[in-house]
């Protein structure tokens, strides 16, 4: 079972680094504002950064329980 939250906390990080690259691209696509294109693509980065973030809350949150559960079943 370690093993697997384990795979899921690497899972978890993973996701974290999408929605920060996600959230890099915005910022670089915020420096052409000039272009109405990257406005567009800055929402559409920024989005998916929420998508990616949220994603991981929930998966951590859900890591979280499974350990709670796991540490109060071996007491």
């Amino acid at each position: 079972m370690e093993e697997k939250l384990g795979q899921l906390l690497q899972i978890y990080q993973a996701w974290i680094a999408l929605a920060q690259e996600a959230r890099y691209l915005a910022t670089d696509e915020a420096r052409e504002k000039t272009n109405t294109n990257a406005l567009a693509l800055m929402g559409y980065y920024t989005a998916i950064a929420e998508v990616w973030e949220s994603a991981a809350g929930d998966l951590l949150q859900w890591i979280e329980a499974v350990e709670k559960a796991t540490a109060q079943r071996r007491y």
